[in-house]
């Protein structure tokens, strides 16, 4: 059975532990609204494209920093404290 890299959900004192090729525990990823969360997978697919293609630097340094941005927005809206948000602060 092939060994699988797991590392602890990004946000701040989660205690799940994921797969290497998740961004976060489900948990909080349904916190992610789904325009960033679809944004998330189409900038991570469009920089593995450019990629694997063998593009330029520059192209695949345009995606990844594509995908960086989106995938900070989703770290930004998985941190957020529900309990907050519902009472309004």
């Amino acid at each position: 059975m092939a060994r699988v890299d797991r590392h602890r959900c990004p946000i701040g004192g989660c205690p799940h532990m994921i797969d290497a090729d998740k961004l976060m525990c489900r948990l909080h990823w349904r916190r992610v609204r789904t325009i960033t969360a679809h944004a998330v997978n189409k900038t991570w697919r469009a920089f593995l494209r450019v990629e694997r293609a063998g593009r330029s630097d520059d192209v695949v340094a345009l995606a990844r920093a594509q995908y960086e941005r989106a995938r900070d927005a989703a770290l930004i809206e998985a941190a957020r404290d529900p309990g907050k948000e519902l009472a309004g602060v």
